[in-house]
């Protein structure tokens, strides 16, 4: 799978799709919400913070797969806007039913208050 960079990729996520939030995480008031659309040749997860934040990295896993995607914004001072949808590059074989997790590492943008948040979605 091919690593992608945060910052290339801050492509507006206009799309009504399904979201499903299940956020897991100590200590910490951030939470994400992610929306998915497209076909199993090509479908793409975006994400959306519920707070300005920066961001180290996100992994996305398909544990039941034992599948893991780990990556890493070489553009850590970047903020990521609440109001944004921020897209990943599209995956393969993403199949309904599927249960992907997305682990985000990074910051907070006002209070610099670190944080470790995982969130699930379900594939509609």
């Amino acid at each position: 799978m091919k690593t992608i960079y945060l910052y290339i990729v801050l492509i507006l996520f206009v799309v009504a799709s399904s979201c499903n939030d299940d956020p897991i995480g100590p200590g910490s008031n951030v939470t994400f919400r992610i929306e998915g659309q497209g076909d199993p040749t090509s479908y793409t997860f975006g994400f959306q913070p519920s707070v300005d934040i920066r961001l180290s990295s996100i992994i996305a896993s398909l544990p039941s797969e034992n599948f893991f995607d780990t990556l890493v914004n070489n553009n850590a001072a970047y903020v990521f806007s609440k109001d944004t949808v921020y897209t990943l590059d599209p995956y393969t074989g993403v199949l309904q039913g599927q249960v992907w997790s997305f682990t985000f590492a990074g910051s907070t943008a006002i209070t610099n208050s670190s944080y470790n948040i995982t969130t699930n979605f379900n594939v509609p």
